[in-house]
């Protein structure tokens, strides 16, 4: 009898011990990234293959991020042909550290085909790494 209260009991220490030493089991790792702007340059007839692209990431999560990748789906327009108009996918990896409830401001460049316009993009991918051990 005293065996199985001495189990009982060291189940629920260890149970007790999980939860309270083990809140990193309930730390989330997340973020919102919002494109706010593109340029492309458009001379002498044509648009450029590079676009530059303008972004904020926020940490939504409960742990800091020590880098992340995103890929953007880029999508095209050639020469006045919609369904002609390609789309790409780029990816850009940013090592920039993010803690929990701030936001960076980042541009990359990505590359679509010759003499093609964007129209629009979105994040396809967002892939993230947690910080340092906390």
């Amino acid at each position: 009898m005293k065996s199985k209260i001495l189990l009982l009991v060291l189940v629920i220490f260890l149970i007790l011990a999980v939860f309270l030493t083990g809140c990193c089991l309930f730390k989330n790792l997340s973020a919102d990234v919002v494109i706010t702007k593109w340029e492309q340059d458009y001379s002498n007839g044509k648009w450029s293959d590079q676009v530059k692209v303008y972004y904020t990431i926020t940490n939504t999560g409960s742990v800091d991020i020590g880098y992340y990748n995103i890929w953007l789906a880029v999508y095209c327009d050639y020469e006045g042909i919609y369904e002609d108009g390609g789309v790409y996918e780029d990816w850009t990896i940013t090592g920039g550290y993010i803690r929990v409830g701030k936001s960076k401001d980042c541009t990359c460049l990505t590359t679509v085909g010759e003499n093609e316009e964007v129209l629009g993009m979105n994040v396809s991918n967002l892939i993230l790494v947690r910080g340092p051990l906390q």
